[in-house]
Formats: structure tokens, C-alpha cells, sequence
């Protein structure tokens, strides 16, 4: 997690540790890929993939009348080999749900499963979001 840094005192006193402080926090940031979505932990690729550019989705359902407490994960992976993945878990909230990859596909092919997916589940477009 990125911690809290000072540069308080004069414009030239915090040049350089600002400078430094800077730094630091873009090393931090490249180790945690900010800004990229992380790998639903529950997929086996967890570890040796990431989210294709913004193809990451976590919906949820909620009834309370009908005790309906739902959701479904839906991302685009990406692993180390270049190779894509359509990930689908889904289940009541709490519980790991069940889950399914199609893949090695091509990346045309696992973004089409990815906005099929989420269309069926919203009725929404993924490029209207």
C-alpha cells in the first residue's frame, strides 16, 4: 500500500526529498500495477496473469425480499505468454460460487465472451458503460 510522505519546510528544502519521495512512489506504483484491476484471487491464473486493458467486471444482485444476494465476476486475462482467457465466477455472496475459463482464445474472442457476458447479466453494452 502507498504510505503518506511529507515534503513540508521552504521550496528549496523539499526539492530534493520531494524529488526522492516522488520517486519512491513511482516505484511503489509500478510494483502494484495501479490502475490495473487485479485477477479475481479465485482463478487459477491468479498468479501469472492480469486483467486485459479495462475488461474487468464485479456485479452484484441484491433482493432482500426474495433472500437473493448474487454476483458475478466477468474479466478478459491476459497471462504471461501473451495467451487470453475469458474468467466467469459467479455465486451468493460469501461463498466461492462456481466458476468457468474458456481459453487459450484469442483476444477478439475472450473480449466478445466478456461483453456477451456482461450484456446477459445487465442489459447494458460494455462500450455504453
Amino acid at each position: 500500500m502507498l504510505g503518506r510522505h511529507s515534503c513540508a519546510g521552504s521550496a528549496a528544502e523539499a526539492a530534493e526529498p520531494c524529488s526522492n519521495v516522488l520517486k519512491d512512489l513511482q516505484k511503489e506504483a509500478k510494483k502494484q500495477k495501479l490502475g490495473k484491476a487485479p485477477v479475481d484471487s479465485l482463478c487459477p491464473l491468479a498468479s501469472s496473469s492480469e486483467v486485459h486493458q479495462d475488461y474487468d467486471a464485479m456485479l452484484n444482485q441484491t433482493n432482500i425480499g426474495a433472500n437473493n444476494n448474487k454476483f458475478y465476476v466477468i474479466q478478459v486475462l491476459k497471462d504471461k505468454d501473451g495467451k487470453f482467457y475469458a474468467w466467469n465466477r459467479w455465486g451468493r455472496v460469501g461463498e466461492p460460487g462456481q466458476n468457468t475459463m474458456k481459453g487459450p482464445v484469442s483476444e477478439a474472442e475472450a473480449i466478445k465472451d466478456f461483453e456477451k457476458k456482461f450484456q446477459d447479466k445487465t442489459k447494458n453494452k460494455w462500450a455504453d458503460r
